[in-house]
């Protein structure tokens, strides 16, 4: 693990702190404190039982390894992403951004804008789940700020304050989640018996 704050490298075990279980997941932030400045930080994680081909020690290879039912249009931004993450904050989320945006207006049915008032209206809407809705209002405000700070859009190449893309890419863990892992599974379930 590397600190988000001072970049230093560390091994720890994280506090796990459960904030709510539903039909789509088991939540819990991870929290960590870096041994080196001390300052923590919090990665929001779905604790259900991962199947074993995604499981990896390695938090880059966790990322890399998503799950078959997310479209390789979006799995190739999240990759791009997850790799840029560490010699670029900035180029990651520059490209979690625009992967979260096209993602919103295609699954989500969402007017085009930017990020904060797409983020927004999805709010608004209130059709997701709590936990999700929470993730997401916690990236809004992130956003606003980001906007407040560069006068920038999503699509475009800002400079972002420390976890600002490793939360971006927690979230779009959990909306292919959302999208397309559990809607796949409800699909299955939902299918009439064979006549």
């Amino acid at each position: 693990m590397k600190c988000p704050h001072c970049s230093t490298a560390f091994h720890d075990i994280p506090a796990g702190m459960p904030i709510g279980a539903e039909r789509y997941g088991r939540w819990h932030f991870l929290q960590r404190e870096c041994p080196a400045c001390a300052r923590q930080f919090l990665h929001l994680v779905d604790a259900s039982p991962v199947p074993a081909a995604y499981r990896d020690d390695t938090e880059e290879m966790r990322r890399l390894a998503l799950p078959k039912e997310v479209p390789e249009a979006y799995a190739k931004e999240y990759r791009a992403a997850c790799l840029a993450l560490e010699e670029s904050p900035q180029a990651s989320a520059t490209i979690s951004r625009r992967c979260l945006q096209q993602l919103l207006r295609e699954h989500a049915g969402i007017e085009a804008g930017e990020l904060a008032h797409e983020i927004r209206q999805i709010l608004d809407q209130g059709h997701m789940p709590s936990l999700i809705l929470r993730a997401l209002e916690v990236l809004r405000k992130t956003e606003l700020s980001a906007d407040h700070r560069f006068g920038e859009t999503a699509g475009e190449s800002i400079e972002v304050e420390v976890g600002e893309a490793d939360w971006n890419l927690d979230v779009l863990d959990v909306l292919f989640d959302y999208f397309f892992v559990h809607s796949a599974q409800g699909a299955g379930r939902s299918r009439p018996p064979a006549a």
